[in-house]
């Protein structure tokens, strides 16, 4: 098990780049947005509890094929289609260096 007192997305921006996998754990975090979806793709876990889950969070998760637990459940259906991830990918550079500026570094 792994933890962190960080906040925000550093916790899983340090993982990405450290030595501990997290392939195929199951991940609990308190808040949930898009940024923090993205990496936990990257981080290829298999299932996220969230207190709290952005749409487009929820959304990007749905389409990687990720199971998402979010308590107490407030979603509205989404009408969006599904695109893989890895379609999005070209922007895959861009997108991490955004995150890591956005958490100072």
């Amino acid at each position: 098990m792994l933890t962190s007192t960080e906040r925000g997305v550093k916790p899983l921006l340090q993982w990405l780049d450290g030595e501990n996998s997290v392939k195929g754990f199951s991940a609990v975090d308190k808040v949930v947005g898009r940024a923090a979806a993205f990496l936990y793709v990257l981080l290829e876990v298999k299932e996220v509890y969230a207190g709290v889950m952005s749409e487009g969070a929820a959304h990007y998760f749905i389409c990687a094929g990720l199971w998402v637990f979010v308590y107490p459940l407030h979603f509205s259906p989404m009408q969006r289609p599904c695109r893989n991830p890895s379609q999005k990918s070209r922007n895959l550079s861009s997108s991490l260096s955004r995150i890591y500026n956005a958490a100072g570094r």
